[in-house]
């Protein structure tokens, strides 16, 4: 009787499963802000004519770096494990003003809301630095937290009455 069940098939599949470990769960943060410029310096901007370089590449390093040293920057700051940074930006003509998005992903167990807005500020500091002799006029405005993700609850977490254990 045994044997039946230990004699191979050729012809049946098992299916194989992955026993790795599933990665930690997650959570974004997402930090804006606004640097409103006049039209010189915005077509400046959209032309590239900035004298140190390209200047979207150079706020985007300013701002991951912001981000990263954000407990050195501020007393008492708790410091987040940074799993993903990653920084936007977005030139509304209308009403002639540069948009930074910076967007924060930590541990689930953890915000980066501080690190969020510090790479915001810092990035539209930036641009503030490169063209302070364009644009005597510019303001930094509106520097907020746009998005704060729940920390997802714990799956395995049971509630007070145990409704989810089987009565055996």
């Amino acid at each position: 009787m045994f044997n039946d069940l230990n004699d191979s098939n050729e012809h049946v599949e098992v299916p194989t499963i992955g026993l790795g470990m599933t990665p930690p769960p997650t959570r974004d943060t997402v930090a804006v802000g606004h640097l409103h410029m006049g039209p010189v310096a915005i077509k400046a901007l959209l032309d590239g004519a900035a004298k140190k370089g390209d200047l979207l590449s150079i706020a985007r390093v300013a701002a991951l770096q912001a981000a990263k040293q954000t407990p050195n920057l501020i007393p008492l700051c708790y410091h987040a494990d940074l799993k993903r940074a990653r920084v936007d930006f977005e030139i509304d003509l209308e009403v002639s003003r540069l948009k930074a998005v910076v967007t924060i992903t930590t541990p689930a167990d953890v915000s980066g809301e501080m690190e969020a807005l510090t790479a915001a500020s810092v990035a539209l500091l930036t641009f503030y630095d490169m063209f302070k002799a364009i644009d005597k006029q510019m303001a930094i405005t509106q520097v907020r937290l746009e998005r704060v993700e729940a920390a997802p609850k714990n799956p395995n977490e049971y509630g007070e009455k145990l409704d989810n254990l089987i009565n055996l």
